[in-house]
């Protein structure tokens, strides 16, 4: 095959492939078990305690940051 043939079979052969696995799936019949859900609700609790983690760390700052753009005072560094 030359060149440009070969690119064109590539470009045809990647759109079908992206079609299909883009295509919706119509009646999926899908079947979570209880170690997925564990697991799914394990995760929102860990993302949830990173937030709060994170805000704690960074709560001067923060306060630094949204005080001095709406112009209050700004706390004192250690």
């Amino acid at each position: 095959m030359d060149r440009k043939k070969t690119g064109k079979v590539l470009a045809v052969s990647a759109t079908a492939a992206g079609v299909m696995f883009i295509w919706p799936v119509s009646g999926a019949q899908a079947y979570l078990d209880p170690g997925t859900g564990s697991f799914i609700i394990q995760a929102g609790i860990a993302a949830a305690a990173g937030c709060i983690l994170a805000i704690k760390i960074f709560w001067k700052k923060i306060q630094d940051f949204f005080g001095g753009m709406f112009g209050g005072r700004k706390s004192k560094k250690k």
